[in-house]
């Protein structure tokens, strides 16, 4: 029996090659996955800074209403001195 150890080669390589493709491709749908859950949790940090950053947008101008309210009433009491002298 005489083999043909070209066609063994080859047939070798194909099946190693092959072997290669599909640890490849396993390998990419992993990263693949591996990315989707890491996007997922980036948009959902980047939706929570944005209530925090509406929250802190709110806060200051609430306190910027108070110290206009707070100026108004230091003019007020600040133009009674004066008239009472």
């Amino acid at each position: 029996m005489d083999i043909n150890w070209t066609l063994v080669t080859i047939a070798g390589a194909l099946l190693a090659q092959g072997a290669a493709v599909v640890w490849a491709v396993s390998s990419m749908v992993s990263d693949i996955q591996y990315n989707m859950d890491n996007i997922a949790d980036i948009e959902n940090s980047t939706a929570r800074l944005a209530d925090d950053i509406h929250e802190n947008d709110v806060m200051i101008a609430r306190i910027d209403a108070n110290v206009e309210a707070i100026k108004g009433a230091l003019n007020v009491l600040i133009k009674r001195e004066h008239a009472q002298r």
